[in-house]
């Protein structure tokens, strides 16, 4: 693997990203390539270097970045909203076009968690979009989030929203909550199944963002991709979902679906909850990357 470290710009601020080209690419040769996008604590060495092995396996470039504000890009720490992250993609989108390496009339999106709807929404918008795939994603984030926890926690946590949003223009500030807050308001971090994201973050010897403002939190809400998965049609989409998520609950994929246009396909992955069944460990992460990774490869026409 041959890994080519790229700096870019996104409203301004610097991005950091890598473009991996398998081994057997031939000089001057151009392969179509796909971005990975990483989910809330978005870090390209995290979950996108989960998937690097299959698309290389494969015979793709394969590009990761960090969104603002995460890893070694530029931008405020604690400040996340998805319409910068859809620009971030963007912006991305056009970097990798620029590389020798890649057709750039061929590029498909893969999105992890907030990560795939962050892609539906950007390939909604964006016609040089000829792929995407959409992996334990959302459609409504503000839902996805309610389902989660008690009602009354959501309901105390408007009160809280609405009393931010008076700071914000009476201060200049928003408050801060911690990271898990955010996903699962009201609820104890041991109350939780963070397991997984400790120890994949451990392993990579990072520290994640602990804290957000709420304003992040009340853009998260507000981050319903579901209501423009319809304009990717007619280009195709993958949505993929394990059924034991306990982050993103299936009925996010299924909504996705629904509203989606053709081509369509929808992936259940029995038994697979969320980041557990990506781990080296598990037995479905081989298979289902593969054929993840050759849908990709059709839709493409990877020769």
């Amino acid at each position: 693997m041959t890994t080519i470290q790229l700096s870019y710009y996104s409203d301004g601020l610097k991005l950091e990203g890598m473009l991996h080209l398998p081994e057997d690419m031939a000089e001057g040769e151009r392969r179509p390539a796909v971005i990975v996008c990483s989910g809330f604590q978005g870090l390209k060495e995290w979950v996108p270097g989960r998937w690097w092995p299959s698309f290389l396996e494969c015979g793709f470039p394969v590009m990761a970045f960090d969104y603002r504000g995460f890893g070694t890009s530029e931008g405020e720490r604690g400040r996340m909203f998805p319409e910068e992250e859809i620009r971030d993609v963007m912006a991305s989108i056009t970097c990798l076009q620029q590389q020798p390496q890649v057709d750039p009339d061929r590029i498909g999106l893969l999105g992890w968690g907030l990560g795939g709807g962050i892609v539906v929404a950007t390939a909604a918008r964006d016609q040089r979009v000829q792929a995407t795939a959409c992996v334990n994603g959302l459609g409504n984030a503000g839902r996805a989030t309610r389902d989660a926890v008690p009602y009354p926690e959501w309901l105390a946590l408007q009160d809280r929203l609405a009393e931010d949003r008076v700071q914000r223009v009476m201060t200049g500030t928003s408050a801060l909550v911690r990271a898990e807050h955010v996903t699962h308001p009201g609820r104890a971090r041991e109350d939780v199944n963070y397991n997984q994201f400790d120890k994949d973050l451990a392993d990579l010897g990072r520290e994640p963002i602990p804290e957000f403002t709420l304003a992040s939190a009340e853009a998260y809400y507000n981050f319903r991709p579901e209501e423009e998965v319809a304009s990717i049609s007619p280009r195709p989409l993958l949505i993929a979902h394990g059924d034991r998520n306990f982050f993103m609950p299936l009925d996010e994929a299924r909504s996705l679906y629904a509203r989606a246009g053709e081509p369509k396909e929808l992936l259940i992955i029995p038994g697979a909850e969320h980041l557990e069944w990506i781990a080296p460990e598990s037995p479905l992460q081989r298979p289902y990357m593969k054929r993840i990774a050759d849908w990709f490869a059709t839709q493409l026409e990877l020769d």
